[in-house]
């Protein structure tokens, strides 16, 4: 049994690298396509790319809920993630305003990147962690077809829904996209992976 648990944490640990190589991926290839005139032979090329790696963000998430009923909520874990947000980002904000002379359009989003959203995976990450205590309650609470009813509610809110309606940016859906995503890693570890 004990040989199992590590092959299945080695895997989820290949699955976790994979993702982080498919997120190098996603930045590289918008930042090529934001800065080079693009002809349209390899704006096809980067969007059939991008098609293929998009999913690591799912995948972190997935990974995220997966784990997230046997591991304790930390908030320190929440603060050393903000403070890494806010360095990284004051260190880029230096580096374009002071080294590099460019002018930064959003002051603002530079200074306080979690709050307002800059880096949306990050704050969404952030909210979805202080969440998760209640999110817990709620999975351990709920029936394994009470489970798959709230996914599938979600999952049609997310995937119809917000496609055909495209609601207002505060419904966007967005962060009901990652706490979908997590519940849904969450369904994998208790109903799943036996």
């Amino acid at each position: 049994m004990e040989q199992q648990t590590k092959a299945r944490d080695s895997n989820m640990e290949l699955l976790r690298i994979l993702a982080m190589f498919m997120v190098v991926v996603i930045h590289c290839t918008l930042s090529i396509r934001a800065t080079a005139s693009v002809i349209a032979e390899n704006y096809l090329v980067s969007n059939m790319l991008l098609s293929l790696v998009e999913v690591a963000n799912s995948v972190f998430l997935l990974i995220t809920g997966y784990y997230a009923l046997k591991s304790k909520f930390n908030i320190k874990k929440v603060a050393l993630l903000w403070g890494k947000t806010i360095f990284y980002s004051y260190i880029i904000f230096f580096l374009y305003t002071v080294l590099i002379h460019k002018q930064i359009d959003k002051v603002y989003e530079s200074l306080f990147p979690v709050l307002s959203g800059i880096y949306w995976f990050i704050s969404a990450y952030i909210a979805l962690y202080l969440l998760t205590p209640i999110l817990k309650i709620i999975v351990q609470k709920l029936t394994q077809n009470q489970f798959k009813y709230l996914l599938i509610l979600i999952g049609i809110y997310y995937g119809v829904i917000k496609l055909i309606f495209n609601p207002s940016p505060l419904f966007s859906g967005t962060f009901v996209y990652v706490v979908f995503m997590y519940l849904l890693g969450a369904y994998i570890y208790l109903y799943v992976r036996r």
